[in-house]
């Protein structure tokens, strides 16, 4: 019996080692998911604070009522350096980048639908959008907005999915609170 008791106590610490280091990569996870829950609901306060700004509003519905309507018109604005030009590049950066945070899983689509079902990034991209599709292929520059598209692709997805409208008229205004 003796001759078998190193074999008895090697086995034993194998076995709670494995237990122990199994509970260790438990806590682990737990650990990271909190931590990415944690980040998410961060990036949902910082977002909420941004769309919710009177000033980010009033941005975004001073720009969809600009006067541009031609390719041409557009291209004059955006060598204007005027400051509705810089009020429309932060806007629209800052759409972009929504847009790459939404594809890279960092922020969901629910999260971004909860701020007014993402109507006023599909306006956005309803006025704006076909420019930038011509700036891709005039400028040989497939990626210009790509994750400003995206995020509009993903909203209007989920609209779908609930069987409400994509598309929405300029006599609408910038929001649609009935929709909100």
């Amino acid at each position: 019996m003796i001759d078998y008791l190193p074999l008895v106590l090697t086995g034993l610490g194998l076995t709670a080692s494995i237990i122990y280091y199994t509970r260790v990569l438990e806590n682990s996870n737990k650990t990271q998911k909190l931590q990415l829950e944690t980040r998410k609901s961060q990036h949902y306060m910082q977002l909420l604070q941004m769309v919710s700004n009177e000033e980010f509003l009033s941005q975004a519905y001073h720009l969809q009522k600009l006067d541009i309507k031609t390719y041409e018109d557009y291209l004059e604005f955006m060598s204007s350096g005027s400051e509705d030009y810089m009020k429309f590049r932060s806007y629209i950066i800052w759409t972009n980048g929504l847009g790459h945070m939404l594809r890279e899983g960092l922020i969901d689509r629910d999260m971004i639908a909860s701020f007014g079902q993402g109507i006023q990034y599909i306006r956005a991209w309803q006025k704006w959008g076909p420019f930038f599709l011509r700036q891709r292929e005039t400028g040989n520059a497939p990626d210009i907005m790509a994750g400003f598209e995206f995020l509009v692709d993903a909203m209007k997805d989920r609209r779908r999915e609930l069987g409400l409208s994509t598309e929405f008229s300029e006599e609408l205004g910038a929001f649609i609170i009935e929709d909100i």
